[in-house]
């Protein structure tokens, strides 16, 4: 039974290796070593298209752009990835907006990614993958030459002063603030420079040393606490404020050998066209509009055309491109027990009386641990392999005769994905910098132990040494 607390537990890579040994997974590799254009993939579902795109990067390591119909599906596939790829290796590349792109209102936080995703492309450094949606990839983007001229490295042990690192920072539209909190600020603070790029989730400390840079370090907004060391880093500013650049379509800037996969792109195309639509009814309805919407956007009918150009997989049964290959795979959504333990026992009895073997996903070991219990104090006879770490949607892959079920899902709990940019959100109790900034001095508040006071403004003070 799992509860022996020496039953070996897996992870998700090792899951991605043994789905790597599927039939049509090889088949997979087989058809991305040949010439052929376009795929067809039906079949699967829940998050085995995770466990398919992982393994054909890991075996066949080529920059893939995978487009999904909206920004939660596209999240919780680049959720599933990053658990199975490297960090450096998998992206989320969101609209530049907060919520709905009609509503026009930035994210520092979304820019940070985009930045990050545009930033890996330009430099062509290693094959990556990257996971977007409709609403994303119809902005059009700053072309690699103007990215490359706007990019700022700084490397330790080079000669280079705090002044001219200042011009530079303000001639690319940084502002100077005396502490750092979102993306495209810089402070100076005697032989210290903190920059807060857009090509990273987190600020750096730039340690100087008269006209050397002696020291960079990645550190916490919150704690102001250094995180880890940078021997060289790369500063780049606000792209879409670049008034002077020609736009381009964000399929021009992908590599040319990069492998596109699809959802639905008949589903993507209406809606790039109706978001269009619906951003040009509004322009021409503002007093202040901006009629040259086609320098920002694509339209669907662009998209349609520009994405001919590369190398293609659509997934389900909808197809839009001349596909003559086509693989089939033979899988069934997780059933949903609304946390009935007869139904998961029926289930599972009658999938190892027919030779499945059962694997449970769980981000806690604990949880896993407690379904065994469950089990044993049951007296059902369930052998099943744990886990660690979840996938978003478990499945039953009537190939591989494996049944791969979700913790999440048999106790009917709600499952969230997790963007690297979460914590520059600040979506804590703890009070920001931001905030901090926002008072004037003699206003009112609350301290936690000394009640009502009013505010005495930001003061610099000696903590074990250090300022």
């Amino acid at each position: 039974m799992h509860s022996d607390k020496n039953i070996y537990i897996l992870n998700l890579s090792d899951l991605q290796q043994l789905y790597a040994l599927h039939p049509h997974v090889k088949a997979l590799l087989r058809w991305a070593d040949s010439a052929a254009s376009n795929l067809k993939i039906t079949g699967l579902s829940g998050s085995s298209c995770a466990l398919v795109t992982a393994s054909l990067f890991r075996e066949h390591p080529q920059t893939q752009i995978l487009l999904m119909n909206d920004a939660d599906e596209a999240a919780y596939l680049y959720n599933d990835l990053k658990q199975m790829l490297a960090v450096e290796e998998v992206f989320y590349y969101p609209s530049s907006f907060k919520k709905a792109i009609k509503l026009s209102q930035f994210d520092s936080s979304n820019e940070i990614l985009r930045t990050e995703v545009l930033n890996r492309l330009a430099n062509n450094t290693a094959p990556c993958v990257v996971v977007t949606y409709p609403e994303a990839i119809m902005q059009k983007v700053i072309s690699v030459h103007s990215m490359k001229t706007r990019m700022l490295r700084l490397k330790t042990g080079e000669s280079l002063s705090i002044g001219f690192l200042s011009e530079m920072l303000l001639e690319y539209g940084f502002e100077r603030v005396d502490f750092v909190y979102e993306p495209g600020q810089f402070s100076v603070r005697g032989s210290i420079v903190d920059i807060f790029s857009f090509a990273y989730e987190l600020p750096y400390h730039c340690d100087f040393f008269g006209d050397e840079v002696e020291s960079i370090r990645v550190f916490d907004i919150e704690t102001q606490l250094s995180k880890e060391k940078r021997t060289e880093v790369e500063i780049i500013p606000d792209l879409k404020t670049d008034v002077h650049s020609k736009n381009v379509s964000f399929f021009e800037f992908i590599p040319q050998n990069a492998l596109l996969t699809f959802t639905d792109v008949a589903f993507c195309r209406e809606r790039i066209n109706q978001l269009y639509d619906e951003a040009l009814i509004k322009a021409n309805s503002s007093d202040n509009h901006v009629p040259d919407l086609h320098r920002s956007r694509i339209t669907g009918n662009e998209f349609a055309q520009q994405v001919l150009e590369f190398r293609k997989i659509e997934w389900g049964e909808k197809s839009f491109f001349n596909t003559k290959e086509e693989l089939t795979f033979n899988t069934s959504p997780q059933p949903i027990f609304h946390k009935n333990f007869d139904l998961v026992a029926d289930n599972l009895k009658r999938a190892i009386l027919g030779g499945y073997k059962i694997y449970i996903l769980s981000d806690s070991v604990k949880q896993t641990d407690r379904i065994a219990s469950i089990f044993t104090d049951r007296g059902d006879n369930i052998v099943f392999q744990p886990v660690k770490n979840t996938l978003h949607e478990g499945f039953i892959d009537h190939d591989l005769s494996l049944y791969c079920y979700t913790d999440h899902q048999i106790f009917d709990r709600f499952h969230k994905y997790q963007l690297r940019t979460d914590k520059t959100r600040q979506g804590k109790v703890v009070m920001t910098l931001k905030e901090l900034n926002q008072f004037q001095v003699g206003d009112y508040m609350v301290h936690v132990d000394h009640g009502v006071g009013t505010f005495g403004g930001l003061v610099r003070t000696n903590v074990n040494g250090k300022m």
